[in-house]
């Protein structure tokens, strides 16, 4: 029950171990927001410099209602999500609130993470909980895949690359992750050096590159770093859906890439 700490609900008091010193808070002064991020509208644009995506094929009431969804678990009572909470990372359904120190003690990150469509109901998911996030994955699943097709497009890969056996399913260790922000500010990311505040875009997603694209790519897309940070006074709601390789498949840079006078940077793993 003390890891469910961080409820939304009652929440009196918070531990001192989640109290980050004044200097180390990256939330604490007003950023410049990020102003020039591309938008991408799929109807008509190709994948060159996918950032936000819109126009995209998953309904706007989808996309809110899976929002709604998500923050109705956040406000349960944490009796009633106590009995999905799992440390297990194999469990593809489960609660949790990740903690993780630096060598000092201090926290460097917290979030928790709802159950995934494949639960059953239980007194702990809202009534239209299964159903929203199933339609939900299947789209953004599609989605994912489009953008994949087209970065492969663009690095000059052949048709298909992202679909076959090999890879077949903070910067993020993934290929690509699809961000469903709520209207909260808090997503910041590392622009030449500065960190810089990214404003919700309503109806849109914000798409990241992972480490793994990074490396099929040999370096010519960057994985997107970034932070998170609270807010004093609302509570953020974010739906992220994670595309990553599979976890038997070799990633390596692509060989169509790195064939013509462009030796590879990465190691295959």
């Amino acid at each position: 029950m003390e890891k469910l700490i961080l409820s939304r609900c009652n929440l009196r008091h918070v531990p001192d171990s989640y109290v980050l010193p004044p200097e180390c808070r990256p939330g604490e002064e007003e950023l410049a927001l990020l102003k020039i991020i591309p938008v991408i509208d799929l109807g008509r644009d190709r994948a060159e410099n996918i950032r936000h995506s819109t126009n995209h094929g998953v309904s706007k009431k989808l996309m809110s209602d899976v929002l709604e969804v998500a923050e109705e678990f956040f406000e349960l009572l944490i009796e009633d999500k106590a009995s999905v909470y799992s440390e297990d990372p194999k469990r593809s359904c489960r609660l949790y609130t990740s903690i993780e120190y630096d060598r000092e003690g201090a926290l460097l990150e917290r979030q928790s993470a709802t159950p995934l469509s494949s639960c059953g109901r239980t007194r702990s998911t809202p009534a239209r909980y299964r159903e929203l996030a199933g339609k939900y994955s299947v789209e953004v699943r599609k989605l994912s895949m489009l953008l994949l097709e087209l970065i492969g497009e663009g690095l000059g890969l052949e048709p298909g690359f992202f679909k076959g056996d090999e890879l077949n399913r903070h910067g993020d260790g993934n290929l690509i992750t699809v961000l469903l922000q709520g209207p909260v500010h808090g997503l910041q990311v590392l622009k030449d050096g500065q960190w810089l505040a990214l404003r919700p875009l309503p109806d849109a997603f914000v798409v990241n590159i992972g480490h793994a694209l990074q490396i099929i790519s040999n370096g010519k897309l960057r994985s997107t770093e970034h932070q998170v940070t609270t807010n004093r006074t609302l509570a953020r709601t974010t739906v992220v859906s994670f595309i990553s390789p599979s976890k038997e498949s070799m990633v390596e840079p692509a060989k169509e890439i790195i064939k013509n006078h462009n030796p590879p940077l990465y190691r295959s793993f």
